[in-house]
């Protein structure tokens, strides 16, 4: 969680891969402000689990 994204090579369309992958697997809708940097792999997962409905909720 504490690997710098730049050490994953990580790119903006990867990024937008995720998010998909992230909506379609848990029917919920990402809203990520344009300008979000993530400094960490763990900065970018947290911004994610924002976004997905708790056990039961979906």
């Amino acid at each position: 969680m504490d690997t710098p994204i730049s050490s994953v090579k990580i790119d903006s369309i990867d990024v937008i891969h995720v998010v998909f992958k992230v909506e379609e697997e848990f029917n919920t809708t990402i809203d990520l402000p344009q300008d979000s940097k993530f400094e960490t792999v763990g900065d970018f997962v947290r911004a994610l689990t924002k976004f997905i409905p708790a056990a039961g909720q979906a």
